[in-house]
């Protein structure tokens, strides 16, 4: 029930500003993608890409919190930053375990995939920059989104829940030092909702 009553809130805060939320609670969409599309068209119409040509990358910030001020201060470039993202089989460093950043559309980003702690099944993700891009020709169009057969990019798969199969979503990004192999193998996914 707290669940539908933040999607509520959500839309009733988006409402009352009328303008594009500078940091929006994905999971309380009903329709994730449809929302995902509207971003690519946005751009698409602002740079004269067409919608088929056209995609999604994610980059992960080093915001924990949809409040930070730098996420509140601006719309990032050609794209939304996102939170209330979980993954699963593996976690992302935080705070001093960062080694290196960079600014991406604005948005400061930084970190890679790591191995999961035990007993943390579900680790939050920090705030994520998703943003729309031109589909490259050496991408591999595939069923669910564009390979791009980089070494240092994990596709991760995002889902609504963590039954998978029928609740996917799209194919998010993630930086990797490991091989991609790894994350393949523990099952690694960005989770919309928690179980509990």
């Amino acid at each position: 029930f707290m669940d539908m009553l933040r999607r509520v809130k959500q839309l009733e805060n988006w409402v009352e500003e009328l303008s594009k939320p500078t940091c929006l609670w994905l999971s309380g969409l009903f329709n994730p993608t449809a929302y995902l599309t509207a971003v690519m068209q946005v751009t698409g119409r602002a740079t004269g890409l067409a919608l088929d040509k056209t995609t999604t990358e994610t980059h992960v910030t080093v915001m924990t919190s949809s409040t930070d001020e730098r996420v509140t201060k601006e719309q990032p470039e050609n794209g939304v930053y996102v939170y209330g993202l979980y993954i699963e089989g593996a976690r992302w460093p935080s705070g001093e375990e960062i080694e290196e950043t960079a600014e991406i559309g604005g948005a400061m980003c930084g970190g890679c995939l790591s191995e999961s702690r035990l007993k943390e099944l579900l680790p939050m993700l920090p705030v994520i920059y998703i943003k729309a891009c031109k589909v490259q020709d050496s991408w591999e169009a595939s069923a669910v989104g564009y390979l791009r057969h980089v070494d240092d990019i994990y596709e991760c798969p995002v889902y609504i829940t963590t039954f998978r199969g029928p609740t996917y979503v799209f194919l998010a990004t993630l930086k990797t030092v490991l091989p991609k192999s790894k994350w393949v193998l523990t099952g690694t996914a960005i989770i919309m909702q928690s179980d509990e």
